[in-house]
């Protein structure tokens, strides 16, 4: 719903852990809970992401037309202006 207000719910790492391993473990479960088994923990939990764009140029000649910082604050600014943040 757009415009709610949400809430954090800290979760230890290793109770999300244990939780995905259930996951896979049952076959039924995965239905029901779809996007929570370890491949996507271990994704969700990673301290080192990189984002290098340079393949994606080569290969297309794409190039950016702004940097990640302005296009962060457009959107914020976009979001802020409709009440949605």
């Amino acid at each position: 719903m757009i415009g709610a207000k949400g809430f954090t719910l800290p979760v230890p790492q290793a109770v999300i852990g244990l939780a995905s391993l259930a996951v896979d473990a049952v076959p039924a479960w995965r239905k029901a809970v779809p996007n929570l088994g370890i491949d996507r923990v271990r994704e969700m939990l990673s301290d080192r992401w990189v984002c290098d764009a340079a393949p994606f140029s080569q290969a297309f000649g794409w190039r950016q037309r702004t940097t990640l910082r302005e296009t962060l604050l457009e959107a914020f600014h976009w979001l802020r202006i409709r009440g949605i943040v």
